[in-house]
Order: structure tokens, then sequence, then C-alpha cells
């Protein structure tokens, strides 16, 4: 299959995703949900403190950290998408969620889904939509790569433009 026709199916989906709305990802847990660095914060891109950052900073999303605050109902950073493949459940949404609300312009966050599916996030340039703040960003799954942009409607919530 031609890659232009590939990354238009993948695009395809991430825009249905997008209609069953944002998935919410969960806020930062007891001290075992987050690196055991108690009254340590991390400074969000809009300036919200986040209590986790579920080694994001590192380059790495704590994917099994990710999805025990889930279970507890706590607050990481709202997922962007709702589903883009057979393999991406609501903990790899909060890691693409996370990233983007902490990584740096152009580095990387990689991690390996529960099905095995190596993902990556790399955010690219800021910018302003609509006075939103936004971020493009580079999401690799697996053998599939697309370029996106995302704004925040609220601290936190991530949304695909």
């Amino acid at each position: 299959m031609p890659r232009n026709h590939r990354l238009l199916q993948l695009a395809a989906v991430l825009l249905l995703a997008m209609a069953q709305g944002p998935l919410r990802a969960a806020p930062p847990g007891p001290a075992g949900a987050h690196d055991g660095r108690l009254g340590h914060h991390y400074m969000g891109y809009t300036g919200r403190n986040w209590d986790a950052d579920y080694g994001i900073t590192r380059g790495k999303c704590d994917r099994a950290a990710v999805a025990a605050a889930l279970g507890d109902g706590h607050k990481v950073a709202i997922a962007i998408v709702a589903k883009t493949g057979p393999d991406l459940d609501q903990a790899d949404a909060a890691c693409i969620g996370h990233a983007l609300e902490l990584t740096r312009v152009r580095h990387r966050v990689t991690w390996t889904g529960e099905g095995g599916v190596r993902y990556q996030v790399r955010p690219l340039a800021p910018s302003v939509h609509d006075g939103l703040p936004c971020r493009e960003f580079e999401l690799v799954m697996g053998k599939k790569r697309v370029r996106q942009s995302a704004c925040q409607r609220e601290p936190g919530t991530w949304t695909l433009r």
C-alpha cells in the first residue's frame, strides 16, 4: 500500500476517534504511583503543576504507573485520541497526552503498549490557534508515523486540531 494512502488512513482513524471525544487520563496518584517523589512538581506546557511525570521527562512513559493511576482515578493529562488502532488503550492515550504536557520541543518519549506496539511521541513547534495554546507533534505507532497538531481547551486537556 502506498505510504500516502496509509497516512491518510491513519489520519482518518484519528479524526473518527476525535468524534468520540477525548479520553480522560488519570490524576497523579499516591506515592507508589508517581516515581516516589513526594513534593516534587513538574511544570506543564501552560504552567500547570503536575505531581508526577511518569518517566516522561526522562524520555520514557512508565505505562504501568500510568495504568495504575488511571485505575485509581488519579490525574495525568487528558488524552487526545480515543482510539487509533486495535492496540491503543487508555494508558497509551494517557502517555500521549502527558507527553504533550511535559515534553520539550523535539524530545522523544517512547514506551511499549500492551499489545507489544512501540509508541513514540515527539512534540514539535508550539503555536496558537483560535487563542488556544497548541503543539504540533509526531506520533509513531509501530511502523505508522503521522504528524498532527493538538490544542489545549483547558490545562491538561489536549484535542486534535
